[in-house]
């Protein structure tokens, strides 16, 4: 079950996209066991190790009985292992234990599709049967009206004590196809999804627990909406240190929601100051005020290879065909996929065919249902991809599709905000 997410904030003037990508790496050493067993758990449910992945979910459960989503993807474990029995009764608990809930919302859709008629015993609404997901691949967006201003989104003000060196490489590894690095947060290490589709860096209460760091506290600026079920989500703001790689930042701005169940984001608030070249397993940053320091800007912008970009507060928009229609879309390393809405379908004249696989994405809102399947191709510059598989994502508020790592993955390229150019070389 591989899925990416995301969410989108508006600022007032300056709107920010952030897009999560599913794989939960909480990979603090000082996280909670219950943390490490419930990511070890969704790692192997995308592997689809089932048995191990109802052990892992049980050892969650048993640390954190609080733990709803655990409490499901178990159900969802034991449905795919072809245990229909164990899951009826593992969905059962998710209703008694947290009614009203997102992943009740999902439990009851599992159960429709093993036996609807349990449903109406219940006394409960029977939703139209479908499949537990697979592999989904899918992305969520939100939205978040701040009342107040402040300096999220946008480009981060530099503050005394920030150092950004004039090039630094920063590792890093693919996991369920998105970039994660290394970061330290007030000195603390912690993995970060490196988002050119976010804005903001952004990181969950839950994380600054785990780093042993306080939350903000008053009023939340604002809410934040997102694929899922579950509505609007708090969120504040902190101003913390963050260390990548060579490259520090003091005081520096972020959105703090009340609880995020995927990794932290770092966007682009916090290397929009810099050019950068992303190749399998590098990041090489290069201030913005320095020569090409071996990226590949020596192609210029006469590459026949370079795509143009437009921006949306910060958002990269690139214009993509898809069955020979154009149609914009965010480029999105955060995605793991390529994600549209019901919408999106209507623009490029395409309907959801009868044999498409049902997938489950997860937001900042929750979880939402979808369906993937092939389209005949999809382009963008120099690549083009044939039978290449997209997902609806049946709630989303995304004005834009998104085009994640699965289209552009397999090709280095280097983002060049100067020129507004994104410079593609096939590895």
């Amino acid at each position: 079950m591989h899925r990416s997410k995301g969410t989108k904030y508006f600022v007032r003037r300056n709107k920010s996209l952030l897009t999560l990508c599913l794989s939960l790496l909480l990979a603090s050493a000082a996280a909670p066991a219950f943390a490490d067993a419930y990511a070890d758990g969704v790692n192997q449910l995308n592997s689809r190790k089932f048995p191990q992945a109802i052990v892992s979910f049980q050892s969650a459960l048993k640390a954190n009985p609080k733990n709803s989503m655990a409490q499901y993807y178990l159900a969802l474990a034991m449905h795919y292992k072809g245990d229909t029995q164990g899951a009826l009764t593992a969905y059962s608990k998710v209703l008694t234990t947290f009614p009203g809930s997102n992943a009740s919302q999902l439990a009851v859709r599992g159960m429709a599709s093993i036996d609807p008629s349990i449903l109406q015993k219940l006394g409960l609404a029977s939703p139209q049967a479908q499949p537990a997901s697979r592999a989904a691949s899918s992305g969520s967006r939100g939205v978040s009206n701040y009342g107040g201003g402040g300096p999220i989104g946008g480009t981060a003000a530099s503050n005394p004590g920030d150092y950004i060196p004039d090039e630094c490489r920063v590792y890093c590894t693919r996991e369920s196809n998105c970039l994660v690095l290394d970061a330290r947060i007030s000195n603390r290490p912690i993995k970060m999804i490196f988002d050119t589709g976010a804005e903001s860096t952004v990181l969950g209460k839950n994380h600054l627990a785990e780093l042993g760091l306080p939350a903000p506290t008053g009023n939340p600026i604002g809410t934040t909406m997102g694929v899922g079920e579950g509505g609007g989500q708090r969120c504040w703001q902190s101003n913390l240190e963050i260390t990548v790689g060579n490259i520090t930042r003091k005081n520096f701005p972020i959105v703090v929601q009340e609880h995020m169940p995927t990794p932290p984001l770092l966007g682009q608030s916090f290397f929009n100051q810099m050019r950068y070249t992303i190749d399998n397993n590098s990041i090489h940053f290069v201030k913005k005020t320095t020569g090409g320091g071996g990226s590949i800007y020596s192609r210029g912008s006469n590459n026949p290879n370079a795509v143009p970009f437009t921006k949306e507060g910060n958002e990269m928009v690139v214009m993509v065909e898809v069955n020979g229609t154009k149609i914009p879309m965010y480029f999105d390393t955060g995605a793991s996929g390529v994600a549209l809405a019901p919408q999106h379908l209507r623009q490029l004249g395409l309907t959801i065919p009868d044999d498409a696989r049902t997938t489950v994405s997860t937001g900042i809102a929750g979880n939402t249902m979808g369906k993937a399947f092939p389209v005949r191709t999809i382009k963008l510059g120099p690549i083009e991809k044939r039978d290449f598989e997209i997902d609806v994502v049946a709630s989303s508020n995304m004005p834009h599709p998104l085009l994640g790592q699965t289209f552009f993955g397999d090709y280095q390229y280097t983002i060049d905000y100067d020129n507004k150019l994104i410079h593609f070389v096939r590895r």
